[in-house]
C-alpha cells in the first residue's frame, strides 16, 4: 500500500491475513501511517508549492454541488470509503457499507464515499482537445448513475482533482479502502483494506462487520 510518496511493503491485507490476528501488525501500520502524515505536512511547510496530499486537506464536492472539508466535519469520528463505479469489489460490498455506515452513526460517526477527482482513475479517458470539462463530466454522471442503480444512500464525494488519492503515488493504490478517522485532526484510527464483506443476507453481514477492527474501534472514538 502506498502513501504519499511512501510505500508501506512490509504490511498489507494479504500479509495480515496469513499473520493470524494481525492486531499487532496493524498498530505497526497505523503508526507508520500516522509518522507519514507528519512528514508529508512538514514537507509542505517547507515547500509551498507542492500539492499537499495530507488528510488534514482533503476535501471535495458531493454530488449534490455540496463543498466538503473533511477535517472540519464534527462527529466523534469519520469514515471514508475509498469508492469507484468501475471497482467491481467497490460495489459488491455497498450491502456491508450500508451496514458499517449504520452502526458507525449510533457512535457519532459519519461515513462518505470518497471518489478520486481524476476521472482517469475511474478508465475516464483524457478529453478531447478543448473541453477540458467533459471528463469530469462524465465521471459526475456515472457516479450519479451508480448511486441510482444500487439505491446508494451514503454521500458521494469527488474529490479535488488536485489531490494524489488513487494512484501509483498516491494514498491508495487498489480498491476498496475503507478509513476510520478521527474528526479535526483527521488522524488515522484504523483502516480496512478490501471489501468488508462480499455477504449478501443482512443478520449475515453485520455478525462478519461486527468481527472487523474498524468495527471495534467506533466504540473507543465514541469515549473519546
Amino acid at each position: 500500500m502506498a502513501v504519499g510518496n511512501y510505500t508501506l511493503k512490509s504490511v498489507t491485507w494479504q500479509t495480515l491475513k496469513k499473520r493470524g490476528d494481525g492486531k499487532i501488525s496493524v498498530q505497526y501500520l497505523l503508526i507508520g501511517f500516522n509518522l507519514v502524515i507528519i512528514a508529508l505536512v512538514l514537507t509542505t511547510c517547507c515547500n509551498k508549492t507542492e500539492v499537499t496530499k495530507t488528510p488534514t486537506q482533503w476535501h471535495g464536492v458531493t454530488l449534490d454541488g455540496n463543498l466538503i472539508h473533511f477535517s472540519k466535519l464534527s462527529g466523534n469520528g469519520l469514515i471514508l470509503n475509498i469508492f469507484s463505479h468501475s471497482c467491481a469489489p467497490c460495489l459488491k460490498e455497498l450491502p456491508a457499507l450500508d451496514i458499517l455506515a449504520e452502526e458507525a452513526a449510533r457512535y457519532g460517526v459519519s461515513t462518505y464515499l470518497v471518489a478520486d477527482g481524476n476521472p482517469i482513475a475511474h478508465g475516464i479517458s483524457p478529453p478531447p482537445d478543448g473541453q477540458p470539462d467533459l471528463s469530469k463530466q462524465i465521471l459526475k454522471k456515472k457516479l450519479i448513475e451508480t448511486r441510482t442503480k444500487f439505491n446508494i444512500k451514503i454521500p458521494i464525494v469527488i474529490m479535488e482533482p488536485s489531490i494524489d488519492l488513487v494512484s501509483k503515488s498516491g494514498f491508495v493504490t487498489a480498491l476498496p479502502v475503507t478509513f476510520l478517522f478521527k474528526t479535526g485532526t483527521m488522524q488515522l484510527s484504523e483502516l480496512h483494506s478490501g471489501p468488508l464483506s462480499t455477504l449478501t443476507a443482512r443478520d449475515e453481514i453485520l455478525n462478519e462487520i461486527s468481527r472487523l477492527p474498524i468495527h471495534a474501534r467506533l466504540t473507543k472514538l465514541s469515549l473519546r
